[in-house]
């Protein structure tokens, strides 16, 4: 990245605040339960990188492990979201 190393935590939860923001919004409009566990793993990487941030800890092992699990229930959320999606339109309804 092309970004200096004092500014990254910074930029992180910006971007994590934005994307759940951005999931606030589309679990407003459309009311599905699986875009509101991706608000509530979106909410649990901002407290990650949050702490990391603010108590100044490196990031170690426990950190990759737990923003990889949140990678995983959010990439299988949306794959939910669409499968769902898509049968509920192939029925028609």
């Amino acid at each position: 990245m092309f970004i200096e190393p004092r500014h990254a935590g910074t930029i992180f939860l910006t971007i994590d605040g934005v994307m759940a923001l951005g999931f606030l919004v589309l679990a407003l409009i459309y009311n599905h339960l699986w875009i509101a566990l991706m608000m509530f793993t979106m909410a649990g990487v901002f407290s990650i990188h949050a702490y990391y941030e603010m108590t100044g800890r490196d990031l170690d092992p426990t950190f990759a492990l737990l923003s990889n699990l949140a990678t995983v229930v959010l990439l299988a959320s949306l794959a939910l979201g669409v499968w769902t999606s898509r049968r509920r339109t192939a029925q028609g309804t």
